[in-house]
């Protein structure tokens, strides 16, 4: 049994908690359909919670929030990485992003999770999310990211630039992820910002891009839930295309109805090799070995097949050694 390489996981430090909620909360609709996760980090019942939601304006309600998140549960690096042990996990994905400009939330600096990184050597892999609408100055940050300061990749998440993962603005960083052999993780679930069309994240769009950029390693994140048959179809149809399994506990995964079947049906046979779990325990309230273990009692899955969605394929795809 190889430990665990958690390919979405989350750094909960306060500086990460309070920028990660500050993002995510710009949206009321993430604050209501999220609240477990956000309850739990601000140390609030649910009734407590809705009692901020509801009683005050969404902005005024955010700052409350934000103010409780960071510093009720947050914990230092060294204490996330005692978790990790416990888990039995070897690596954890972290990352950052920069959607400054749509959102106005001024992101952490590049270096801070770097810094992180380097005082705990072969803890963290750290993705980059970098705004594709800086132009040139976008290419040079994820040049500095991969080359000086070790991150891995690139993050995408669309809906939080304002534009579809196919955007012309995207694609020089695509292209200089694929010149330095950089796999890229893309944002390909709903989202549930109303302002937003799902269709900036459907799989269809990863399908174009592994035409367009046939050597780049292309992660489809969150399985592509709702749309998992055709994220399961697009990384069957590309060699380097793979599904990203996180924001979901595998114990939902087996049930009948919730959208999982291609997965479970394809995933032993022609996906073995293309299938990574992440725990984004951060939303799901529970510690990440406990999250990412139950992939290992889910119908079909041999220990040889949890080895490779537990570590090996991630290992592959994100270049760790």
């Amino acid at each position: 049994m190889h430990k665990i390489i958690d390919s979405c996981s989350f750094l909960p430090t306060p500086e990460a908690l309070r920028q990660w909620f500050a993002i995510i909360s710009k949206s009321e609709a993430y604050l209501r359909v999220f609240w477990k996760g956000f309850a739990h980090w601000a140390d609030l019942t649910k009734e407590e919670y809705f009692a901020i939601i509801d009683g005050r304006s969404h902005e005024d309600a955010r700052s409350h929030l934000i103010d409780r998140v960071g510093s009720a549960k947050s914990m230092s690096a060294a204490q996330f990485v005692a978790q990790m042990d416990e888990g039995g996990i070897q690596t954890a994905v972290i990352h950052n992003s920069d959607c400054e400009r749509l959102l106005g939330v001024k992101p952490l600096p590049y270096e801070y999770t770097a810094d992180i990184a380097r005082q705990f050597r072969g803890r963290f892999a750290m993705l980059a999310g970098i705004d594709p609408l800086k132009g040139h100055r976008s290419v040079e940050e994820l040049n500095h990211c991969i080359q000086q300061l070790g991150y891995t990749g690139l993050l995408v998440v669309p809906f939080r630039n304002g534009i579809p993962a196919s955007d012309e603005a995207f694609k020089p960083l695509y292209r200089r992820c694929q010149e330095l052999g950089a796999p890229v993780w893309i944002h390909s679930t709903n989202n549930w910002d109303p302002r937003f069309p799902m269709d900036y994240s459907h799989p269809r769009v990863v399908d174009k891009l592994a035409i367009e950029f046939p050597e780049l390693k292309i992660m489809i994140g969150h399985a592509g839930w709702p749309w998992v048959l055709e994220a399961v179809t697009v990384a069957w149809r590309h060699p380097n295309v793979y599904v990203e399994v996180s924001a979901f506990h595998p114990k939902s995964i087996a049930e009948q109805g919730f959208g999982f079947e291609a997965l479970l049906r394809f995933g032993p046979g022609p996906l073995r090799d293309k299938v990574l779990f992440g725990s984004t325990w951060n939303l799901l309230n529970q510690p990440m070995g406990k999250i990412l273990n139950e992939v290992r009692k889910l119908p079909g899955v041999s220990q040889d097949l949890a080895d490779k969605w537990l570590h090996h394929n991630a290992a592959k795809v994100l270049n760790l050694t």
